[in-house]
């Protein structure tokens, strides 16, 4: 059952919310996993959405403006597989990030040489938690289709598969976060303010083509319920967590 919170409880909740993420990106991964854990119980308990996180209330578009960053990942390997790219894009809509690929060669902020990226950019906590749950899914969705098909078109449809109900299920998930968080008018603020800074580093943009399976479809199909399957948060250390945004009380 969510509790409610008075302006001042729920400023120093966001406040102990926000350390905690902080240290979800530990390299340590017990203390990684112990600070996610918590801040996915705390968020559930008291109704807080990432957009109450990442503002701490303060809609104001000067303070919004202040909280925007931009992150940029190498692809998982040299070549550029579109599911993963598809994958990016579900995750972040689902979090409030805007998304850009950039399939040609770049450099990262260590001037290390990306063959293909992924561009992430948003509010920091949302940015943060996109990329880390991407990089979970995308290793989980590599080593599944490589172990259960050797041929390529396969894999890729098996991928596919995977990914779409994924996305299918992150859309759900958030849309019921979002109302029951019911911070609409501030993501309505911070959705203005992430596109016209997505726009100020990318200001000719072409969309993205769809997807055309080859081959078999019967892995595709495979894939499709395997990603019903998949755990929606990183089990580090082999311990699966609850997953994020799930409405059950968590123990």
């Amino acid at each position: 059952m969510t509790e409610r919170l008075s302006k001042e409880e729920q400023a120093k909740m966001v406040s102990k919310l926000q350390k905690l993420l902080a240290l979800a990106t530990s390299p340590n991964e017990n203390e990684a996993v112990s600070a996610m854990d918590k801040a996915a119980e705390l968020m559930e308990k008291f109704s807080l959405s990432m957009a109450d996180i990442s503002e701490n209330g303060n809609n104001k578009p000067g303070k919004i403006r202040e909280n925007l960053v931009r992150e940029d990942i190498p692809g998982m390997g040299k070549r550029r597989d579109l599911w993963e790219s598809v994958l990016a894009n579900g995750i972040s809509k689902a979090f409030d990030v805007k998304l850009v690929n950039k399939p040609y060669p770049s450099l990262d902020k260590n001037n290390v040489r990306m063959e293909w990226s992924l561009c992430f950019m948003g509010f920091k906590a949302d940015v943060e938690i996109s990329i880390w749950l991407h990089k979970y899914l995308r290793r989980t969705i590599g080593r599944m289709s490589t172990s259960s098909y050797s041929n390529l078109n396969e894999r890729n449809n098996f991928a596919h598969g995977m990914v779409s109900s994924i996305c299918e299920r992150l859309r759900k998930m958030y849309d019921k976060r979002n109302v029951i968080s019911d911070c609409k008018a501030l993501v309505v603020v911070k959705d203005q303010a992430v596109k016209e800074f997505t726009a100020e580093h990318f200001p000719k943009l072409i969309k993205s083509q769809g997807v055309q399976l080859k081959g078999n479809r019967s892995a595709y199909v495979h894939g499709v319920e395997e990603g019903k399957k998949v755990n929606l948060s990183q089990p580090l250390n082999g311990t699966p967590r609850q997953e994020i945004g799930n409405q059950k009380k968590l123990n």
